[in-house]
């Protein structure tokens, strides 16, 4: 029998329409028919705050990897992994990662539905990139 899975039903449907909604069709259009920015500039311009808003994956990822680590010194008998695991250091640059690239994420985005006029490509686009996830770079970062 098929279970329903609203996590994914959250981050493939919900989010991605209603994130676009707001980012895309309601400010860009606000603030070009404003006057206050063209659309070069909002399409630039806005997805600063699109970024800012995924900042708390940041406290979900430490507190899964925290979890992880706390795990492995149990198994391990060995606490200076879990105090090493995911400093708030780590986490700042995770943060500021984070933030870059959901801003080039939003441009392209801002790209997309200016250049269409649609809203419903960046839609597919936003629902593709939360469905592959960024690539962990997780092997990199302990070499």
């Amino acid at each position: 029998m098929y279970q329903p899975d609203f996590l994914a039903l959250k981050n493939l449907v919900c989010a991605p329409l209603f994130e676009e909604v707001i980012y895309r069709v309601c400010l860009i259009n606000m603030f070009v028919e404003s006057g206050a920015l063209n659309v070069s500039y909002s399409v630039v311009l806005l997805p600063f705050f699109f970024a800012i808003s995924h900042l708390h994956h940041v406290f979900d990822q430490k507190r899964t990897q925290d979890k992880r680590a706390k795990e492995l010194a149990k198994v391990k008998e060995n606490m200076s992994v879990y105090a090493e695991y995911m400093s708030y250091k780590k986490a700042i640059v995770v943060s500021l990662f984070r933030l870059a690239y959901t801003q080039i994420f939003g441009i392209y985005s801002g790209f997309i539905y200016v250049n269409t006029g649609s809203l419903w490509p960046a839609v597919a686009l936003h629902a593709q990139c939360n469905f592959f996830g960024f690539p962990t770079f997780e092997n990199l970062m302990n070499q």
